[in-house]
């Protein structure tokens, strides 16, 4: 059986942030050398193929980098390389099938969310009704379905309407990222400026994340407790975050915020060990891979009770309505306080997180595979 998958959305290059579906692509791929599955990467960086030597490799040029560029490309040129090259099964993990793929080639589409479906307000542009249409088109199209969680696996079924029987439910692992061996702690400490105690919540400021519900909660406990606390954002700016910058401001005036914008790994790690809690209530969630790295270094954590986030938690987290200011203010100021109910939660999160490996995900995609 002859593979190739697509990991145009993967670089390595220093002056480019691997993030969300990269990340994804980059840990599936490690695990998939890993287990010495042979198979051809489609890239446009070169170093993709020096860091998994031994796949085959068809490196495009840099210019694919480019999104616009990138979906031409994926739609003309790549389903002209898969026939010459006598691909038998095509791995797209990034919702989007080339809509002329040959019949002859069956095809595997990961789905990792369905954001846009649920919450079409938060995702508008001519790049976002193109995603929307092709995942669509492109999950109706696919021969098998890999989705990262159960919640995905329903919305599959309830919203495009796709069979079950076609759909496989493959978890994450934890990010092999944040497995960065020694590094100097108080000297990142000292250059990040980290608070002595610290609330952290990581992830891009967009609606959808709900970081509004965090400060919400915290402006509550000053008002009814006058209870104050400091709070990390790691994390870039994304869309729609300029309501979150006014209530930022507005908490400013009572306990102090930083926001950290990008950071290395080295730096992430850092952040995640030294937070005292982490509060994370999303919306919606296709997995939600914060969730997993902050138990994986031992922070309690404080979740959305919604979609795919009970279970990545299991029962080693505390969960609250995303849309209850108060409950999320109660939840915060009660764990934060219980240092006994926090070394509970570390214990339980801890034991939680070494549920989920890319050895076990690469070896479900592989079994799905071989369905085809």
């Amino acid at each position: 059986m002859t593979v190739a998958f697509n990991a145009q959305l993967l670089v390595f290059s220093k002056d480019y942030r691997t993030t969300g579906i990269g990340l994804y692509i980059m840990n599936l791929l490690e695990g998939l050398h890993r287990a010495e599955f042979p198979m051809t990467i489609f890239s446009s960086d070169p170093n993709v193929e020096k860091v998994y030597s031994a796949f085959s490799h068809y490196v495009s040029s840099k210019r694919v980098r480019d999104p616009y560029i990138r979906i031409l490309w994926e739609q003309t040129v790549l389903p002209i390389l898969l026939q010459k090259s006598k691909t038998e099964v095509f791995h797209s993990p990034m919702h989007v099938l080339p809509m002329t793929l040959s019949k002859k080639i069956s095809s595997v589409l990961t789905i990792h969310d369905l954001a846009n479906f649920r919450y079409p307000q938060f995702y508008k542009g001519a790049k976002q009704k193109y995603l929307t249409t092709m995942t669509h088109l492109s999950a109706k199209k696919a021969d098998r379905i890999i989705a990262v969680s159960e919640s995905t696996k329903k919305d599959l079924v309830s919203i495009l309407g796709i069979k079950e029987s076609k759909i496989d439910v493959v978890y994450n692992g934890l990010n092999l990222n944040i497995e960065v061996g020694h590094i100097d702690e108080e000297k990142i400490r000292r250059k990040l400026e980290l608070p002595e105690e610290y609330i952290l919540f990581v992830g891009t400021m967009e609606p959808r994340k709900n970081i509004d519900g965090i400060l919400s909660a915290l402006l509550l406990l000053w008002k009814e407790k006058k209870e104050s606390y400091n709070v990390v954002i790691a994390g870039p700016k994304g869309w729609l975050y300029s309501d979150t910058e006014k209530k930022i401001k507005e908490y400013q005036e009572i306990g102090q915020i930083m926001q950290t914008g990008y950071l290395s790994d080295e730096e992430l790690v850092v952040v995640y060990k030294y937070a005292k809690l982490f509060v994370y209530p999303s919306f919606y969630e296709g997995f939600g891979f914060p969730i997993l790295e902050a138990m994986a270094l031992g922070v309690p954590v404080i979740c959305s009770e919604t979609s795919s986030m009970p279970e990545v938690g299991g029962d080693a987290v505390e969960y609250v309505d995303p849309k209850s200011s108060a409950q999320i203010a109660e939840k915060i100021s009660v764990i934060y306080k219980d240092s006994k109910m926090r070394a509970v939660m570390k214990k339980e999160g801890l034991k939680q997180s070494k549920l989920f490996s890319w050895i076990k995900s690469a070896e479900q995609t592989i079994n799905v595979y071989n369905k085809l």
